[in-house]
């Protein structure tokens, strides 16, 4: 799969944060294709979020397609940062009432959604490979040395958790407590709904040092 360089504009960056904070005014649940193709047209969003969460400079590039390993795993999108040697994939699952928990259990505790459960354990399928694989088999894959690799995870609304305390502080521990070891170093798996994402974009947004890093900082070096 060929990964395509990425152009960074600060005027499209705020244009495409403002269509996206349209977007999911216009109702409450959307399915992962949909949420999928509008990312997927305006793949600044992505690296805007990703070079501030990781306080990175921008990617150098990106797979404008689904991106696949070794004919088995698969990744909606991914992000490659040649000189730190550093690789971000990303799930997206839809942002709808069950795709975090399954609203529809009768039980007094909400098992997690298979949606969930299915991107999360995907990243880690993910983290196993890139774990246990050499160098040279990763070179291959990327075309470029790649020495560290993350996950992120864009799943459901904020609405659907807020309904319940209990539910939503279960989501909270498991977004900041679990973590893998992957090639040597301790990894937390990025877990964000995309509220929280949109909301990390505003900020950047807002924040004039954040944005103009994003679009001036060179991208040869973190």
């Amino acid at each position: 799969m060929t990964l395509v360089k990425l152009e960074y504009d600060r005027a499209e960056l705020s244009h495409k944060i403002k269509e996206f904070d349209s977007l999911l005014a216009e109702k409450d649940e959307f399915g992962e294709k949909e949420l999928d193709r509008f990312l997927r047209d305006r793949p600044v969003l992505m690296a805007a979020y990703l070079t501030n969460s990781y306080n990175l400079t921008p990617p150098d590039q990106y797979s404008d397609k689904e991106f696949c390993i070794a004919g088995a795993f698969r990744t909606d999108f991914l992000y490659l940062w040649q000189k730190t040697k550093r690789v971000v994939a990303i799930e997206l699952e839809p942002a709808e009432r069950g795709s975090i928990f399954d609203q529809e259990s009768d039980t007094k505790t909400l098992p997690w959604a298979s949606r969930f459960n299915t991107g999360f354990n995907q990243i880690i399928d993910w983290m196993h490979w890139f774990d246990s694989t050499s160098p040279d088999e990763r070179l291959r894959h990327f075309k470029t040395e790649t020495y560290d690799f993350d996950g992120v995870l864009i799943i459901g609304r904020n609405k659907f958790l807020e309904k319940d305390e209990y539910t939503k502080k279960r989501y909270e521990w498991r977004k900041s407590s679990l973590s893998v070891d992957c090639n040597g170093k301790t990894k937390s798996i990025k877990i964000i709904t995309y509220d929280d994402f949109l909301n990390e974009l505003k900020e950047i947004e807002l924040t004039y040092d954040s944005l103009h890093n994003f679009i001036n900082k060179k991208s040869d070096g973190a």
